[in-house]
């Protein structure tokens, strides 16, 4: 099979969760190197394969906790601690040279419940 034209890179939104119960919960380290490997595989794919890291969105920690609240859950995700894994894919993108869709800032990372 050939190589792929693009390739879109979204992960974080679930890795950032802070749930002790959830599986999808991958440390921020772990997190970083993970992207870094997976750049480095779609890299040996050839040359002429674009690649483009997309960042985790911000978190309405107002808006997902009451939804959580109304499926009898809690909040596990907060803004502060996505940041730091929309950080992380800034830093592999710009370490790697690798093109950056910042959903995390376009978005309005940081928000203020308003």
């Amino acid at each position: 099979d050939p190589p792929p034209y693009l390739v879109t890179v979204f992960f974080g939104a679930n890795d950032a969760a802070e749930s002790k119960n959830s599986q999808s919960v991958v440390p921020l380290e772990e997190y970083e190197l993970n992207l870094r490997k997976i750049v480095a595989y779609v890299r040996a794919l050839g040359p002429s394969v674009a690649l483009i890291l997309i960042t985790p969105p911000p978190v309405n920690e107002e808006k997902l906790e009451a939804h959580k609240k109304s499926q009898g859950k809690v909040l596990d995700r907060w803004d502060r601690h996505t940041s730091k894994y929309a950080a992380a894919v800034r830093r592999v993108g710009k370490d790697m040279d690798v093109s950056v869709v910042d959903l995390y800032r376009a978005l309005g990372g940081g928000f203020s419940g308003e």
